[in-house]
């Protein structure tokens, strides 16, 4: 039992012992760690003194220097900026070097110019008084009678030779799709009644030439009287008057015939 006891008391001292050394060993440790806190906080703060020191020294040196180059750069920029503004805008009225692009009007007027070919000297009524010249003489060539002139075809040739050189196109059709008979027709020629003529019947014959590009009559009539069908129509027994249009390089011949029995 006593040793039991004895054991169980010196069980007891010694978990005591432990007890009341434990607390003595961390508070040693907590004292050294404390101290190298203290070490190192004064080796920052001299650290830091040192270094803001070497800031200020260079500032005190570098700083106007360094000032004075972001004055002159803003100074650079204000320059340059009223300089700019201050600078005349060209504008296309005034710029020689520059050529302007010419309107529609204008580039049709010079296509107009260009396309005219024909000889200045030579006024449109000789003009058209030589194809019809021209063209009675291969039809006397042939056996048939002359052409007799019609104002009334003349207008209905004229009109088409304009609008085919404004509206830049070449066909017996225009870009409506009217024909020649149309045309001609528009213009007052043929057109009959059994009322109107008092007859029991009639026949209106009509034809048309073009062509483009010439400069005189006799080249015009003989480019027609080489096509197989403008030679025709040249040379068509039912024809019996003519008229012709001339507008800058394009002429047209417009031919009709009126047949009528009572």
């Amino acid at each position: 039992m006593r040793d039991e006891c004895s054991r169980k008391e010196r069980g007891l001292n010694d978990t005591k012992d432990y007890g009341e050394e434990r607390p003595e060993n961390e508070g040693e440790k907590l004292s050294g760690s404390a101290k190298s806190g203290i070490l190192l906080s004064e080796a920052f703060m001299r650290t830091t003194a040192l270094l803001l020191a070497v800031l200020t020294l260079a500032l005190s040196v570098t700083g106007p220097a360094f000032a004075e180059t972001i004055e002159e750069r803003a100074a650079a920029r204000r320059a340059a900026r009223l300089e700019r503004s201050a600078a005349p805008v060209e504008s296309p009225t005034t710029r020689t070097n520059v050529r302007e692009r010419p309107s529609l009007r204008e580039l049709r007027q010079r296509r107009l110019e260009a396309r005219k070919t024909v000889e200045s000297t030579t006024a449109p009524d000789l003009l058209r008084q030589a194809v019809v010249t021209l063209t009675n003489e291969e039809r006397r060539k042939a056996g048939l009678p002359a052409l007799r002139y019609n104002a009334t075809l003349e207008i209905a040739a004229q009109r088409h030779a304009q609008d085919m050189l404004v509206r830049e196109y070449f066909s017996h059709e225009t870009p409506e799709g009217l024909s020649s008979r149309d045309r001609i027709e528009r213009a007052g020629y043929g057109l009959l009644t059994i009322e109107t003529c008092g007859c029991r019947s009639f026949r209106v014959a009509f034809g048309e030439n073009i062509g483009k590009g010439q400069a005189t009559a006799e080249k015009v009539v003989n480019d027609w009287m080489n096509s197989p069908d403008h030679r025709d129509n040249i040379l068509f027994e039912g024809y019996e008057e003519i008229g012709i249009g001339i507008y800058g390089d394009m002429w047209v011949q417009n031919f009709g015939g009126i047949t009528v029995r009572y």
